[in-house]
């Protein structure tokens, strides 16, 4: 006969557990500003679209340089997260 104890192992192996761990990721994008997170969204738009990143830097034009400041923030904020 199947225990419980046998079941619940056999669902472990199947499916991952959720984790309590709060998400880095929405950690970080909550620390960034609204124009952070708009810049962020319109080239992430842009690359769903399917243009590449030279053709994406065109379409921005002045605000390319912010989004890389902004993916540069991003960067910061994630590794002084990963260091705690």
């Amino acid at each position: 006969m199947t225990t419980i104890k046998n079941l619940q192992k056999r669902l472990d192996r199947l499916e991952p557990r959720p984790t309590t761990e709060p998400d880095l990721v929405e950690i970080v994008l909550e620390a960034l500003s609204d124009d952070d997170l708009d810049l962020l969204h319109e080239h992430a738009s842009l690359r769903d679209a399917g243009f590449d990143e030279e053709q994406i830097s065109v379409m921005m034009a002045d605000r390319w340089s912010r989004f890389q400041q902004a993916v540069e923030r991003f960067k910061q904020i994630a590794a002084e997260l990963d260091r705690q």
